[in-house]
This record gives C-alpha cells, sequence and structure tokens, in this order.
C-alpha cells in the first residue's frame, strides 16, 4: 500500500516537470518569435496601418498588410531600413502639364520633382516652374513651365550667348554677363525692357569730350529794290565782312567713334556786315527820236535831261496809267488849264509836284507836268493820271496810254 502511494507521487512529480518544460518551451519559443518580429508603419490614404511581420521585403510587407496597390503608385522606402520601419504609399493622379505652351496630361505622384522624374521632364538652369518641386501633387493640379531662352549681348568687342529665364529683363542680362555701366553708357534697348527669344543687346560706351572753335559768320546778301535803276542794272551800296564766332561743341563718342555734336556756347568775336544790292526796278524807256514834249511849260534849268530822255536826278519813277482830257477852264488848284497842267490823286502827288512824264511805248513825251487838279479815276484806279491836251484830236490819238512819271 504505502509502495503505491510513492508511485502515485513520483507520477505527479514527473507529470509537473513535464509541464514546467512545456510552459519554459513556449515561452521561449513565444519570446524568440516576438523578438525576431518588427512593426512596420504603413503611411497611405491619409491613414497608418501597422503590421508586425517576419519578412523584410517591403513589397511582402504590403502585401501581408492588404493594402492594395495602384499600377502607378509611388512607394517610398526613404524611411524604411533595419532602423527604421515607415513605408509611404503615394497614390498617382493625373495633373494637366503646360511645358513652354505644349499642354499634355500626365500621370503624377508624390511631388512635383517626382512627377517631373517619372515622365522624363528635364528642368535646365533658368527654367521656371509656377510652383515649388516640393509641393505635393493632387488630381487635377495645373503645371506650367517656361523655359529658358537665349539672348545675345554684344559690349566691348565681345558677343555673348546668354540663358536667361522668362521675366527678366535687358539689366538682368548685363547684370549676369558682368558688365559695369558708368553713368554716361547707354545699352539698346533700354534696361527695363523685358527680355524675349533672340533679342540683341547692345552695350554703347559713352564718352563726352568739349572742343573750341573759331569760326566764320558768313555775311548776308540784302537785296533792296530802287527805281533809280532801270531793270537789269544793280548797284553795290555796301560791301558785306564776314563776322566770327566762337563755339564750344560738346561731342559724344560712341564705343570711340564720333556720333554727334551740339552747341554749348557761342560767343560772336566779329559781327558780320551786310552786303547791300540794289536791283532796278525802273522800265526802261526808248524813245523815238525827233520827238517834242507836248506840255508847253517851261522847264525850269536845273532839271537836266540825258539823251536816254529821263531826268538826270529824281526822287523816284512811278509806272501808271495816263488818260488825255481838253476844254480849258481852270484847275482845282487855281492854275490856268494847259498842257502840262494834269490831273492827279493828290494823295499820291499832291498839287504843286513837278513830273516829268515818258509813255511806256516810247511814243510820246508829254514832258515837264505840275500836279495841278484832281483826277476823275482818283474811285477806280490806284496809279492814274489825266494828261491835259489842247484839242480833242490829240486826246483821241493819246486815248489810255501807259506812262513812266518821275518825280522830281
Amino acid at each position: 500500500m504505502i509502495k503505491s502511494i510513492n508511485f502515485v507521487k513520483q507520477r505527479k512529480t514527473q507529470l509537473g516537470i513535464i509541464a514546467a518544460i512545456i510552459v519554459l518551451t513556449c515561452a521561449i519559443t513565444f519570446t524568440a518569435f516576438a523578438a525576431s518580429t518588427k512593426v512596420v508603419d504603413i503611411y497611405h490614404d491619409d491613414t497608418v496601418t501597422q503590421v508586425r511581420t517576419l519578412k523584410s521585403d517591403p513589397a511582402e510587407i504590403i502585401t501581408q498588410s492588404d493594402i492594395s496597390l495602384g499600377k502607378d503608385d509611388f512607394i517610398d522606402l526613404s524611411a524604411f531600413s533595419s532602423d527604421k520601419s515607415a513605408i509611404r504609399i503615394y497614390r498617382a493622379c493625373r495633373v494637366s502639364l503646360n511645358d513652354d505652351g505644349k499642354i499634355s496630361d500626365i500621370i503624377a505622384v508624390k511631388d512635383v520633382e517626382k512627377t517631373f522624374e517619372k515622365n522624363n521632364v528635364k528642368l535646365r538652369a533658368y527654367d521656371t516652374v509656377n510652383c515649388k518641386l516640393s509641393d505635393k501633387v493632387y488630381d487635377g493640379m495645373k503645371i506650367s513651365i517656361e523655359r529658358a531662352f537665349s539672348v545675345t549681348l554684344r559690349a566691348d568687342g565681345n558677343e555673348n550667348e546668354l540663358e536667361m529665364a522668362p521675366g527678366t529683363t535687358v539689366a538682368d542680362a548685363v547684370q549676369r554677363a558682368g558688365i559695369t555701366l558708368s553713368d554716361d553708357d547707354e545699352v539698346v534697348p533700354n534696361l527695363n525692357t523685358p527680355l524675349e527669344k533672340g533679342i540683341l543687346i547692345e552695350v554703347l560706351r559713352v564718352q563726352y569730350k568739349e572742343r573750341t572753335e573759331n569760326e566764320i559768320i558768313e555775311y548776308n546778301t540784302v537785296t533792296k529794290k530802287s527805281d533809280k535803276l532801270f531793270m537789269g542794272e544793280t548797284k553795290v551800296t555796301q560791301n558785306g565782312r564776314n563776322g566770327e564766332n566762337r563755339v564750344v561743341y560738346t561731342d559724344k563718342y560712341v564705343n570711340g567713334e564720333l556720333d554727334s555734336s551740339k552747341v554749348k556756347t557761342q560767343t560772336v568775336l566779329k559781327k558780320p556786315v551786310d552786303k547791300i544790292k540794289v536791283v532796278g526796278t525802273h522800265k526802261k524807256v526808248v524813245l523815238k527820236s525827233g520827238l517834242t514834249p507836248i506840255s508847253t511849260l517851261k522847264m525850269p534849268s536845273d532839271i537836266k535831261i540825258n539823251s536816254n530822255g529821263v531826268p538826270s536826278s529824281y526822287k523816284k519813277a512811278v509806272t501808271a496809267t495816263a488818260f488825255a482830257y481838253s476844254g480849258g477852264g481852270n484847275t482845282a488848284s487855281g492854275r490856268k488849264a494847259r498842257p502840262g497842267h494834269i490831273a492827279v490823286n493828290p494823295k499820291q502827288f499832291p498839287y504843286g509836284t513837278e513830273l516829268w512824264i515818258v509813255s511806256a511805248d516810247g511814243k510820246y513825251v508829254y514832258g515837264y507836268s505840275i500836279a495841278a487838279d484832281t483826277g476823275s479815276f482818283i474811285y477806280s484806279y490806284d496809279n492814274a493820271v489825266d494828261l491835259y491836251m489842247n484839242s480833242n484830236s490829240q486826246c483821241n490819238a493819246w486815248g489810255r496810254r501807259e506812262v513812266v512819271i518821275y518825280v522830281l
């Protein structure tokens, strides 16, 4: 009986040891399992899925998570390594790309930079984008690229091709080329001009210099008319003399060559003297030989008539229209009507004015005359006289005739 009890006790002890061994084995196994797994955070669709896994391949871990992937979705493993446990999934979307006027619909992922990389869009220096490369993309986003372009800059004998960004100006190109401008230098087109493809920019090196010149002031020729000379005759009554001027010029040199000159100051050192030339206006009358004056007045001895039938000295000569009249009586000035006492416009020839009259055609010499009466023509003619004749037949022979009147 005692032997049976001891056997039972031994049996229980053995079973307890076995159970303890099993528990210990399970604990060791679980601990080993826990030690060999890790938790991976998968960021997707604005949420986080945690996966405890023994796997090290990201694709297998995503498969284990039951997260579905699109063909163009982007898996970011930048935070997944031996000491990091994060995977980010960026869903693909479609955006509009305007590449310097060429518009296309493209697949986009993560951000603008990754989208350009995926679509083999290359950016060159000075190209501009309407958003940051780090900006996240979204469905329907509009991305625009303005491409840099070449401009030509010519300065100091050199010509450079420059790549310039859209929206820049001539001033930006000059600065990019490292060109220093003086206050007088000029740039064509001007510095504020917006750049465009193929534009030519020229830097003009400008210098201003002053010079002083003594210059001749040429005299003027002044022409005066005189009825003391016959038509075609001229007379110089004053000789001309040149003057002298001191002129200070400001000369503008562009790229070493004289471009223009402006007068800064002028000082007259000697004034010029005009040349005065007198030209004749008197119509030369060629009188027929043997003509007897019609006037019966006695001519004063101090009045001389030359061989041309013209007084040697007279105040002026007037061309006029002459009519003839007769009939006797007294004149408006009180003188007796007779050949030589003629009717005039007293405003033109005051009463008592001494005259010498010949016909312009050279056929008549009316002769020495005195303005004594008022003519009937004063309201219809500017230059006209009435010549008194002895008879109606003389009046009819005279008719209406052009005459030259010499005022004595």
